[in-house]
């Protein structure tokens, strides 16, 4: 049996290896995970997220990753109490503004990415970075532009998910 702790550190070096293989340059797990910009308040993107980028285009970009032994429902994208939204605050509170990215694996085999259009479209890298993932693992896009609020301090912005394939 895989301890959670080793389950984590496996998907981020596995959607490291994707995202390196999407942009053609290296990406890298974060020391600490992320854990040692959120603690002491450190401003660097390199050390917010699980994963980060050197290169000028992508050094901003937060990305976190998350494995999760149950499956994301329906119904979690519309309880705001569920784990699907803890993620999504996370990554707001730890991107200080900056794009950024969700990657998680669930224990059935489904990979997801999941950002905020929003700021994915006044960002030219960005862009570029969502649509090389996309390109290079996309299986089934959802989409939803808006969803009326579930309890989130504002209605849900302009959010995109899609499953990966692999």
């Amino acid at each position: 049996m895989v301890n959670s702790i080793n389950k984590g550190k496996n998907w981020e070096r596995k959607f490291a290896k994707m995202l390196t293989k999407a942009t053609g340059v290296k990406w890298h797990r974060t020391a600490s995970s992320g854990a040692m910009a959120t603690a002491q308040g450190i401003k660097d993107s390199k050390y917010k997220g699980d994963l980060f980028c050197e290169d000028d285009k992508y050094k901003d970009i937060v990305v976190e990753v998350k494995a999760y032994k149950n499956n994301i429902r329906l119904e979690d994208i519309f309880n705001p109490k569920s784990v699907f939204w803890k993620w999504v605050r996370q990554c707001e509170n730890e991107s200080d503004d900056n794009f950024w990215i969700l990657l998680f694996h669930t224990n059935n085999g489904m990979s997801f990415l999941l950002f905020d259009e929003e700021k994915m479209l006044d960002n030219e890298e960005v862009s570029e970075l969502v649509i090389k993932i996309v390109e290079n693992k996309i299986g089934v896009a959802i989409r939803k532009k808006e969803i009326d609020n579930v309890g989130i301090s504002e209605p849900i912005k302009h959010y995109n998910i899609y499953k990966l394939k692999g």
